[in-house]
């Protein structure tokens, strides 16, 4: 049997920076493990040649539950966000202490 996906969003940083490490980390210490019955993607782990912004909305589409950073308010992430929340399937979102969550998503429950 297939498991079901997860598509991460997250900020990403340049290869090898200290961000990438950081939430590479964070996908691989706590992602996998809240998602242990997932199979776990984020974008820079997309392989395959082709329009990373379409390979981006494939994922949200056809991925089963989407697990959104919010830490540092990416605008990158805020619109993968809101083209999650237009697909009705669960979306969890985290965020560091002190990130400060815009209004529209403030009443949604971010885990911190």
């Amino acid at each position: 049997m297939n498991k079901k996906k997860c598509f991460v969003i997250t900020p990403i940083g340049k290869e090898g920076s200290d961000l990438r490490k950081y939430m590479d980390a964070m996908i691989e210490h706590v992602v996998k493990k809240v998602m242990k019955n997932y199979t776990v993607i984020a974008a820079h782990q997309i392989c395959v040649t082709g329009n990373i912004t379409e390979q981006i909305m494939n994922e949200i589409a056809e991925n089963d539950a989407i697990f959104a950073n919010l830490t540092g308010c990416n605008p990158n992430v805020m619109y993968e966000l809101a083209l999650s929340h237009c697909t009705g399937k669960p979306v969890i979102m985290i965020a560091e202490e002190g990130t400060e969550i815009p209004f529209d998503i403030s009443p949604m429950r971010v885990f911190k």
